[in-house]
C-alpha cells in the first residue's frame, strides 16, 4: 500500500503525482515522495517498486526459517519462510516431491491405440485428451475418424427431399435460409419446373417476347452461308447489319439489311447512329434511302474488286 506525501508541508496527495510535480499549497514549493506501508505496520519511504520491507530487521524476520513436515515421509526440515507456498503439501527433497506425484497418478487405456499409460488424475477433469490418449499424435488421428455423425461438431438434420421424398441430412443454416431444401441440384430443377415455373411463377407476365421479331428467319433465309464484308470484302467474323435499327424503324426486310464483318459494323453504326436519329419518326424512309445509296454502292465497288480479283487469279 503506497501514499504520496508532501515533504516539506507533510500534505497528503489524494491521487498519485506525476515526476517532479510541486504541491502548490498556499504556496509551498515542496515535492511528493512516496511512503510504503511495511508488514511490520510501519510507514517508510520507498524509493522503487522492489522495496518491501523497511529496514533489514523486517526483511530478516520475513524470510527468516520455519520448520515444516514432509509430506511424504514425514521428516522435519527447515525452510525460508518466503519460499513456502502451502504449508500443508512441502516435500524434503525431489526424490520426496516425485514420490508423492506418482501417487496422484491413474492409469489408463488410450483411445486410438490401446496402450496403457498414466496420468494425473487432476488433468482428467480439465481435459478431454490427457485422459483418453497416450500421445498428442493419437489424439490426432482419433479425431480424423470422427467425420459425418461422430464428429462433436455434426449438426445436420434429417430432413425429406420435397421432389423425390428421399431422406437426407441437411445443414440447419440451409434450412432456416432457403423454404426447401433439395437432396440434389436435379431434384431442385424438376421442383422449380413443376411448381414455380411459367405462369406459377410470381415473376410472369405472358411468357417472353421476341426482341427484334422475325430477324432471325430472314436472315437464314437470305444471307445463309459464306458472305463476304460490304466494306472490305472479308469471308471473317460476318455480322447482318440494320441500315436503320431495329428499335427505330421495326424492319427485317432485305433492304434494310446488309452484310459486315465485324470491324466495320461497329464503325459503320457508331458513324451513321446520329445522322439516322435525326431524322423524324416519319422520316426513316429518307434517312433509309440515303444510307442504302452509300452502303450499296460501298458494296457494288466491293464486288467488283473482289471479281478482279479472282478473275486475276
Amino acid at each position: 500500500m503506497d501514499k504520496w506525501v508532501c515533504q516539506k508541508c507533510g500534505r497528503e496527495a489524494t491521487e498519485r503525482p506525476y515526476k517532479n510535480q510541486i504541491c502548490n499549497k498556499d504556496g509551498c514549493k515542496g515535492r511528493f515522495k512516496r511512503l510504503r506501508l511495511c508488514k511490520c505496520g510501519e510507514w517508510f519511504h520507498a524509493k522503487d517498486e522492489k522495496t518491501v520491507y523497511c529496514s533489514s530487521d523486517c526483511t530478516a524476520k520475513e524470510n527468516h526459517k520455519v520448520t515444516l513436515r514432509c509430506a511424504c515421509c514425514g521428516k522435519e526440515f527447515e525452510r525460508r519462510k518466503g519460499n513456502v507456498k502451502n504449508t500443508n503439501k512441502a516435500f524434503c527433497s525431489k526424490e520426496c516431491l516425485d514420490k508423492y506425484r506418482e501417487t496422484l497418478h491413474e492409469d489408463r487405456i488410450c483411445k486410438h491405440c490401446g496402450k496403457k499409460f498414466s496420468v494425473i488424475s487432476s488433468t482428467i477433469r480439465s481435459s478431454n485428451a490427457s485422459g483418453n490418449f497416450c500421445s498428442r499424435k493419437c489424439y490426432n488421428e482419433y479425431q480424423k475418424t470422427l467425420t459425418g455423425e461422430k464428429s462433436n461438431h455434426y449438426t445436420r438434420r434429417v430432413v425429406y427431399c420435397p421432389t423425390c421424398g428421399e431422406q437426407f441430412a441437411a445443414i440447419p443454416s440451409k434450412m432456416a435460409e432457403y423454404k426447401n431444401v433439395f437432396c440434389s441440384w436435379e431434384c431442385k430443377c424438376k421442383y422449380h419446373k413443376n411448381y414455380v415455373g411459367g405462369e406459377k411463377n410470381g415473376n410472369w407476365k405472358g411468357g417472353t417476347s421476341r426482341y427484334r421479331g422475325d430477324f432471325e428467319e430472314v436472315k437464314r433465309e437470305h444471307f445463309f452461308g459464306i458472305k463476304w464484308c460490304a466494306a472490305c470484302g472479308t469471308t471473317k467474323g460476318i455480322h447482318i447489319h440494320h441500315i436503320i435499327p431495329y428499335r427505330l424503324s421495326a424492319d427485317n426486310s432485305v433492304d434494310n439489311l446488309i452484310p459486315l464483318c465485324r470491324k466495320h459494323h461497329k464503325q459503320i453504326e457508331h458513324a451513321t447512329l446520329e445522322f439516322i436519329e435525326s431524322f423524324g419518326e416519319g422520316e426513316y424512309d429518307t434517312a433509309k434511302m440515303y444510307m442504302n445509296n452509300i452502303l450499296r454502292s460501298m458494296q457494288m465497288t466491293t464486288a467488283q474488286v473482289l471479281r478482279g480479283i479472282v478473275k486475276n487469279g
